[in-house]
């Protein structure tokens, strides 16, 4: 007997929206979501608002002032990438399916979260397809049946299956007294009084329509409409409507109709089908109304009271009354992020990939990039059809010249986002090699500067698998015959004292050392670091690296985090092994993250190490490792995904972008980058007004200052240390309590006392 879903769920979540409105600047500790927004896919008209659902979260627009506004886990939802929407308006109801099979609703600003189907073990596919509310019940269409929702009671009421093998539904209809349900097998119907529907065998096949695939089913005055899908082997666009009048008779709605169709939707006494690159406006008799050809890629559309026609389309966004081009908030064109860089304060995505077998991914997204908080995105079309850009890099004497490796066609050099050149082996003047002879197909695997601008460049599967580029465009490359072509190539880094940490995949890391004489051959040295002691002593599954500030070299593998801390003694006799980290947790001690994936490795000012896991989420750890500051993971904070692909830290104002398997997200943290002498100290938010209980930052610090707060008296109020070039402080004394209304004194030092500085901040209590 199939089990049924009549299990209560409790809301797990209380969180107060309304939600702010694309932010421009977040406070310490504050996260923001990076999300794109234009693939719209479903819409839903709630009183003056629209809300529409993209494949990453939900914005609605206000129809009052045009205002957009976001939703997602930052706002206060559950999760991210929304499968569909619905809604009812009898009591304000957003309920929003998640592709994992998470449900929120909300209710005048507050979450409720219902996470029994995700939670549910279920045999089959647990995918909600489509929402149909009915007199306040919410009836998802899943790919095991049918789940109704209370809307009133926030709790799963039943699960109906419509076959012995649980197949799935595509969309519900409730049509006078029996309940529709459109499926992959056949359109099957029951009695909605039946008190059993949980019972296959309450369920009936309609046998006046063939036994093939529908998509889509709606009911209008006292009609039936439901799409009937075409044999997706057929090369030929029929899908075809159907309506079943009053007295059960079905026939073809539009005869003219040859198209692959994604929706039919009822809406204000009108039909619409929403097909490949049009939306059809219709009345109940099938009289065509209008056409709506604007659309690049339409999804769902609706009519609202006024109306309107609002059309989800999955390219151009939220799309009204035929406009040329739609509207949606800025953010990346995809959710798609495998490395970041930043060029001063612009961060530059690149969104490629690869395959597990280490093959081209053919993601065509281009390049990303966030400057001065609004994002730009150009796909591959605007880089002369370049795919899988899959490293970046900023010039740091330049920062809008940016460097993008792509996996198969080269690196490409970008001015303000364009192509200037692209580099691969056709150039007479690159030293890149083809997998294949003659071919183009070329590998990058990692990018980056050394301290005198020349940009090293990995390549797979060649035998010049280090390459560099001189500023003057000359170009050099480098084998390695220990290591042999064959190596599958990552990323590389470029230490202080000029090494070239290459990472090899499964094979350890290879260091480099050109002795800054490019092209002279004769003082090159290289060491092969692998798992024995004496030869490196780290695991041989490397993922990601960086050098801390003190110079030391952190490794993160499939066993956790290991550390160089003599990385000058790599081409020494004497011991350079790396090192792991022991930490004691609940009295017991083990190595650092040692049954983790550490995947991605940042630094930022005060020296400390931000840690991303393959599943874990983010770390946060001490400038030695030992001490855990913060652990981030979907389940205790907004992160929206515990996969950590790669992390990028806005050295300037301390934001930390996480890039996850589910897209990107931000959060604002406490320490910025120091510099030697105080430049442009100030506080904010400043003043600071009554009801504000974040912390106040301190900017434009020497690294590591001493930092009093005195009243304006002199009474010492609160003292702490920089982290890195910033400060901050609760507003509150040494007591735990609140500072009183008035003029605060902000004295700041370095060690010796020969850089000192004076601010002020006002409080108002």
């Amino acid at each position: 007997m199939p089990f049924a879903l009549h299990l209560y769920s409790i809301p797990l979540l209380f969180i107060l929206l309304p939600l702010p409105c694309l932010a421009q600047d977040i406070a310490i500790g504050d996260w923001q979501i990076h999300l794109p927004y234009n693939n719209t896919t479903h819409v839903v008209e709630a009183a003056d608002r629209i809300y529409c659902s993209t494949g990453s979260a939900v914005f609605y627009l206000d129809k009052g002032d045009n205002s957009l506004t976001r939703m997602s886990k930052v706002s206060g939802l559950s999760d991210v990438q929304v499968s569909t929407i619905g809604y009812q308006s009898s009591g304000d109801i957003l309920v929003i399916a998640y592709t994992n099979a998470n449900i929120d609703l909300v209710r005048e600003g507050v979450v409720y979260n219902i996470s029994d189907i995700k939670r549910k073990s279920i045999l089959g596919d647990k995918s909600l397809n489509n929402i149909a509310v009915y007199d306040g019940l919410a009836y998802i269409a899943c790919g095991f049946g049918i789940v109704a929702l209370d809307l009133q009671k926030n709790e799963i009421k039943d699960t109906y299956y419509i076959s012995i093998g649980q197949d799935g539904v595509n969309q519900v209809a409730v049509y006078n007294d029996t309940i529709y349900a459109a499926s992959d097998i056949g359109l099957y119907k029951a009695q909605i009084s039946n008190s059993n529907l949980s019972d296959f065998n309450s369920w009936i096949l309609e046998t006046k329509l063939a036994a093939t695939p529908y998509s889509s089913i709606v009911s209008l005055s006292g009609k039936l409409f439901i799409v009937q899908s075409n044999n997706p082997s057929d090369t030929i666009l029929n899908d075809s409507v159907f309506v079943r009048d009053v007295a059960g008779n079905w026939s073809n709605f539009d005869t003219s109709l040859s198209e692959n169709i994604f929706q039919v939707v009822s809406s204000y006494a009108r039909i619409l089908i929403v097909a490949n690159g049009t939306v059809y406006k219709y009345d109940v008799n099938g009289t065509k109304l209008a056409t709506y050809s604007n659309p690049v890629d339409p999804r769902h559309a609706i009519l609202d009271a006024d109306g309107n026609i609002w059309i989800a389309d999955f390219y151009a966004g939220l799309n009204q009354n035929n406009a040329s081009w739609g509207v949606y908030p800025k953010g990346p064109g995809s959710s798609n992020v495998f490395d970041m860089a930043f060029g001063e304060e612009d961060l530059w995505v690149a969104p490629g990939g690869r395959t597990g077998g280490w093959n081209s991914a053919n993601i065509q997204d281009g390049i990303f990039n966030y400057i001065d908080n609004n994002w730009e995105s150009r796909d591959n079309t605007y880089y002369n059809n370049v795919r899988d850009f899959i490293r970046v890099v900023a010039d740091p004497s330049d920062k809008d010249r940016v460097f993008a490796g792509s996996w198969g066609y080269g690196v490409a050099e970008l001015y303000q986002g364009s192509m200037v050149k692209l580099y691969g082996e056709g150039n007479t003047d690159s030293a890149l090699q083809s997998v294949i002879p003659n071919s183009n197909l070329i590998r990058i695997g990692g990018l980056a500067f050394d301290q005198i601008g020349n940009l090293w460049v990995t390549c797979t599967a060649v035998e010049n698998l280090l390459c560099v580029r001189k500023p003057t465009g000359t170009w050099y490359g480098y084998d390695f015959p220990a290591i042999g072509s064959a190596s599958r190539v990552a990323d590389v880094m470029v230490d202080q004292q000029g090494y070239k940490w290459v990472l090899l995949h499964n094979e350890g890391i290879l260091v480099f050392d050109d002795n800054g004489t490019l092209g002279n051959k004769t003082d090159d040295q290289n060491v092969h670091l692998v798992s024995a002691v004496g030869s490196g002593n780290v695991a041989l599954d490397v993922r990601s690296i960086a050098e801390d500030l003190d110079g030391e070299i952190w490794v993160g593998t499939n066993q956790g985090v290991y550390v160089f801390y003599s990385p000058s003694l790599v081409f020494t006799n004497d011991d350079y092994d790396a090192q792991q980290i022991l930490v004691e947790q609940d009295g017991y001690f083990q190595y650092l993250l040692e049954t983790e994936a550490v995947t991605a490795l940042a630094v930022d000012g005060a020296n400390r190490k931000w840690l991303g896991t393959e599943n874990a989420g983010v770390f946060l750890m001490s400038e030695d490792g030992i001490t855990e500051l913060q652990h981030f993971t979907t389940d205790n904070s907004p992160l929206i995904s515990d996969n950590i692909i790669t992390i990028a830290i806005n050295h300037v104002n301390g934001e930390v972008f996480f890039g996850t398997e589910k897209g990107l997200i931000s959060y604002k943290s406490n320490a910025t980058a120091g510099v030697l002498t105080h430049t442009d100290v100030y506080a904010y938010p400043n003043p600071v007004r009554e009801g504000y209980t974040g912390y106040i930052a301190i900017k434009g610090l020497v690294t590591d200052a001493d930092v009093k707060i005195t009243d304006i008296s002199g009474a010492l109020v609160y003292q702490t240390k920089a982290l890195g070039g910033q400060a901050v402080w609760d507003g509150k004394n040494f007591n735990g309590e609140k500072a009183h209304t008035g003029i605060y004194l902000v004295f700041a030092t370095n060690e010796d006392g020969s850089q000192t500085v004076v601010t002020k901040i006002m409080m108002i209590n």
